[in-house]
């Protein structure tokens, strides 16, 4: 009766314990997990699926960055050839365009009405700027930790998040700069075209003719032949050059830590479902998750369980050592052993 008495208390400070809101330790898993436990193969199985993933991002990402890298090796080569090209014609352009201002459109656009038109070009370039149409560099500036930390996976996913951000944002910059390569060409080209029209327009019949209008076309083609403008603030190879370098680089360190990332958000998604569908499986069999607890209860205390070979081989007292002093559920009863080989049964 002391023994009842004992496990009752047991289960009294257990349930206790439980209603207090606190959580079993390691010794005391409510799961029936035995000696091979399914967890440590979901451990192993999502650990491989981390590596997966990563391996899966580095090889697209190196397909992309492998054209990056093809273009930046020929970039200075290519954009010195540019350059030499567009030169003749640039000169040309302010050189013919400077003379029609000054000795054509100025004599019939003066004063207020000049000054007007000379604001107004300094307020459009201000306006373009305000849109982003910025000349130069446009490499980000880049910070990538591939480092997980503690973060759990939602605070690792918007991480990558950004980290994505930022490799788009580095990738379009490296196309937009390495396209300055063919797009000088075509922009020298109708800047001339532009200018020699408005020097043919300039010489034309004055009747009728709207010089105000004129005069605006012939400032801001002379805003376009710019360096600033008409190199896209790219006026030396080297400026160039260093700029793809910073893309190409921000894109590849963003890549190696979203990476990371993504194999560490991919095991911790893989252990989260993995430890759902073990709990799913036990509660769909109930019973299993019962019996198995009740024959690893009967084997601690050495009884032999009904159903599975009577005395399951222990001996003659059905308990193959010494008899338990509380019940298992074998019975309810209790076995004492008086020291001499006899024993007695007593009554729950």
């Amino acid at each position: 009766m002391e023994n009842e008495a004992s496990v009752a208390q047991q289960e009294t400070n257990q349930g206790t314990m439980q209603q207090g809101g606190q959580q079993p330790g390691p010794d005391d898993d409510p799961c029936c997990n035995g000696d091979c436990d399914p967890g440590a193969i979901d451990e192993l199985s999502c650990s491989a699926k981390r590596y997966q993933t990563q391996a899966q991002i580095i090889t697209d990402s190196l397909a992309k960055i492998g054209q990056y890298r093809d273009d930046f090796a020929t970039a200075r080569t290519r954009y010195q050839a540019a350059l030499d090209a567009a030169g003749a014609d640039v000169r040309w352009a302010r050189e013919t365009l400077g003379d029609v201002i000054d000795e054509t459109l100025k004599c019939h656009v003066k004063g207020h009405p000049r000054d007007c038109l000379d604001h107004g070009l300094q307020k459009a370039v201000a306006c373009v700027r305000s849109c982003g149409d910025q000349p130069g560099c446009c490499a980000p500036s880049c910070e990538f930790d591939p480092d997980p930390g503690e973060d759990q996976a939602a605070a690792l996913k918007g991480r990558i998040e950004q980290y994505r951000r930022d490799v788009d944002a580095a990738a379009a910059c490296f196309t937009r700069v390495i396209g300055q390569i063919t797009e000088l060409p075509t922009r020298v080209a109708a800047l001339r075209s532009a200018v020699d029209t408005i020097k043919q327009d300039a010489s034309a019949s004055t009747d009728g003719k709207d010089w105000a209008r004129l005069y605006a076309r012939a400032i801001v083609a002379r805003w376009e032949l710019e360096d600033e403008q008409v190199y896209a603030g790219f006026a030396r190879p080297d400026a160039l050059v260093d700029c793809l370098c910073q893309s190409l680089t921000c894109v590849m360190k963003g890549w190696e830590a979203i990476a990371v990332l993504e194999g560490v958000v991919a095991e911790l998604d893989c252990k989260e479902q993995a430890a759902k569908d073990r709990c799913q499986k036990r509660r769909a069999d109930m019973v299993g998750e019962v019996m198995c607890h009740y024959d690893r209860c009967c084997e601690e205390h050495d009884e032999p369980t009904p159903g599975n070979g009577g005395n399951g081989g222990n001996g003659g007292n059905g308990g193959g050592g010494k008899p338990p002093e509380a019940p298992c559920g074998c019975e309810g009863h209790h076995h004492h052993d008086h020291g001499n080989g006899e024993q007695t049964q007593s009554a729950g």
